[in-house]
């Protein structure tokens, strides 16, 4: 790849050739199943929210950070964070 020194012209192919070998690997990621995962339902005053996030394995599914990110993203959906957690 050659820029002639100019970095507006090397910094467009640099995000091209990113551009094209993120869709390879998200086409070559695309074809694995998502097996695992955990269901969330949080429940508060407002609301409630139901939804399930799914992964790979269940070495993910079963971490605890995995738990954590899922309970947020339940937060946010929900709009707060005084709730109880039922995951």
């Amino acid at each position: 790849m050659t820029s002639n020194n100019d970095y507006s012209a090397a910094k467009e192919k640099l995000i091209e050739l990113t551009a094209q070998l993120g869709e390879k690997k998200l086409q070559s990621n695309s074809q694995r199943s998502t097996k695992e995962g955990v269901v969330c339902l949080l429940k508060a005053k407002e609301g409630v929210v139901f939804f399930d996030i799914k992964c790979e394995t269940d070495f993910v599914s079963n971490n605890s950070q995995f738990h954590e990110m899922t309970v947020k993203i339940g937060e946010k959906l929900l709009g707060q964070e005084n709730h109880q957690s039922l995951l």
